[in-house]
């Protein structure tokens, strides 16, 4: 047989010798179409498209009624995208061929192109209902359901294809890729070592070997294969990046940055590599060097100025670097390529919270809430900057956002405490932070707001239980301290409160709380016992008071009641 089709395509190859009348001379040597066929494969094989193409219009010329040529020319057409000329080809032939399974398959390739998604998948129905065992149908099938998104749908397609013809290394091999770009790195590796056993020199599939155990961080063999990789082709830019960053994961600065000065001697391509700076620069940024890293990511960018990512990492060198005006204008290009750039928002939102620019920073929330299902955390950000603004209606608005999308996000609940306690409305803050205090009873700040908001209110008692227990989860918060003893006084223990008060003269004596307990100390003593020393000793707090932080009106009429007392 095989001596047969070399006779036919020896006949076929006459056509080439110049003759005019190639219809005559065809007629001339009875040359049947698949002939054509043949040969228009064996040229695409060697890459050799255009030549190809002329065998298969030769065919058509003659009245061509194979199948094959429509679904040949079909394949050229859809290999450079000119979809709507390859569907009618293979709709041609499968007028000749109603039963052609291979027709209906790369139709179903060509409408899936076309995203004519359900066209697609009733055409592929059709073809694996004409031949329930061709290979090739499952393989397309395949493909056209991960371009569907039906990841499931196109794995079982990847085993029929496999089933029917457990030969093909190239099913085993897109099988490979499929699993490892869904994170299935240790099945993927069954099926690409397999081909790697067929195919030993098969650099995509010693790539992607690397490129899973790197994921499944088997770091040395991740190395070795990316070094075979590169003892077959140097060019090989990705094999470079493999290795220097399992360096990283494996904490060998000497040999990852070896391995990037291997490549700029061995790869003439990595000058025009962003890829290669770019990973260069992370590399860099993951040993502490962002100096050094700038210039990598600066390099990526002169290469290629509409990838957003390299500003988008300048912009955490200069952060980490403290160099906040440069990290903007490089948060500033990132989103001029990417708008929808989330983490870019949100740092350009900080940075204008840093610099008080509250409004602005509000506009970046704003935008970044656009690009997120984080909700909660842009609603918060948004919500801090107008309780910066004092406008607590709005502050309030975002805080409830924030708290829908985090029913527990206790310093939501702290920040609407304050706010509603700062408005004059005491029992909302105490109902926000009594639910706070509920998720988060260990917490000491929460605990001592509590307190405060129910001293507020003249829940003594509860006040001074919660202060007490402020003081237990921290006893360095010593507001807390001043809180229980603000406590003790209104439950007319003044003396046990300045026995505590006693303990923080020399630390807290110029402290304004600290004073000011004091003075309601020696207020209650002066009621209770009308003792000149305790009015004397109170008169002096209020002057002190007055003196080093200014004057306050209720400082002044205090003293005030105290010398019409005295007279």
């Amino acid at each position: 047989m095989k001596k047969f089709i070399k006779q036919i395509l020896d006949k076929v190859k006459q056509l080439d010798s110049g003759v005019d009348d190639y219809k005559k001379k065809a007629k001339n040597i009875a040359l049947p179409s698949y002939a054509f066929n043949a040969l228009a494969i064996d040229l695409f094989k060697n890459k050799e498209d255009e030549e190809a193409l002329k065998k298969l219009e030769m065919n058509l010329d003659m009245g061509c009624k194979n199948p094959q040529t429509f679904i040949n020319l079909g394949i050229y057409k859809l290999k450079y995208k000119k979809i709507d000329e390859a569907i009618e080809y293979f709709k041609k032939a499968i007028r000749i061929d109603h039963n052609s399974a291979v027709a209906h398959s790369f139709l179903g390739n060509a409408y899936c192109e076309k995203e004519e998604f359900e066209k697609s998948q009733k055409t592929f129905e059709k073809a694996i209902k004409l031949d329930k065992r061709n290979s090739q149908t499952y393989l397309n099938y395949a493909i056209s359901l991960i371009k569907m998104g039906k990841p499931q749908e196109a794995s079982l397609a990847f085993q029929k294809a496999y089933a029917f013809n457990n030969s093909n290394y190239d099913i085993l091999f897109l099988w490979g890729i499929f699993l490892a770009e869904n994170g299935e790195f240790k099945e993927a590796l069954r099926r690409l070592h397999l081909v790697h056993n067929m195919s030993p020199f098969h650099q995509e599939a010693i790539y992607f070997i690397a490129f899973c155990n790197y994921h499944l961080g088997e770091y040395e063999t991740a190395i070795s294969f990316a070094k075979k990789l590169l003892s077959l082709n140097k060019d090989k830019i990705d094999a470079y990046i493999i290795i220097a960053e399992s360096y990283l994961h494996l904490k060998n600065k000497e040999e990852a940055i070896k391995t990037y000065e291997q490549a700029l001697n061995d790869c003439q391509k990595v000058n025009e590599s962003f890829r290669f700076f770019h990973s260069w620069g992370i590399i860099l940024q993951g040993f502490d060097e962002w100096e050094s890293a700038i210039e990598k990511f600066e390099k990526a960018h002169e290469i290629d100025n509409k990838n957003f990512l390299a500003p988008y990492n300048l912009s955490l060198s200069y952060l980490k670097l403290d160099m906040k005006d440069k990290a903007k204008y490089a948060l500033e290009k990132t989103i001029e390529l990417n708008p929808e750039h989330t983490i870019s928002l949100y740092n350009l939102g900080q940075y204008n919270i840093e610099k008080e620019n509250y409004e602005d920073a509000i506009k970046y929330f704003e935008k970044a809430l656009k690009t997120t299902a984080d909700n909660a955390r842009f609603n918060f950000n948004i919500a801090y900057c107008y309780q910066l603004l004092k406008n607590y209606e709005n502050a309030i608005k975002y805080y409830e956002k924030t708290l829908e999308d985090e029913p527990k996000n206790a310093e939501a609940m702290v920040n609407l405490a304050n706010i509603y306690s700062l408005s004059g409305d005491n029992k909302k803050a105490i109902r926000k932070i009594r639910t706070a205090y509920i998720e988060n009873k260990d917490n000491a700040d929460i605990t001592m707001l509590y307190a405060v908001l129910l001293l507020k209110e003249n829940q003594v008692f509860d006040a001074l239980e919660k202060f007490e227990k402020a003081i237990e989860l921290d006893n360095k918060l010593t507001i807390a301290t001043f809180g229980k003893c603000e406590c003790l006084i209104k439950l007319n223990k003044p003396k046990e409160a300045l026995g505590i008060l006693n303990n923080y003269e020399e630390t807290h004596n110029g402290a304004r709380d600290f004073l000011m307990v004091k003075l309601l100390a020696y207020l209650k003593l002066d009621e209770q016992e009308n003792n000149e020393y305790y009015k004397n000793t109170a008169i002096n707090i209020c002057d002190k008071i007055t003196s080093e932080f200014g004057e306050d009106e209720w400082i002044n009429n205090t003293k005030k009641k105290l010398g019409e007392k005295e007279n």
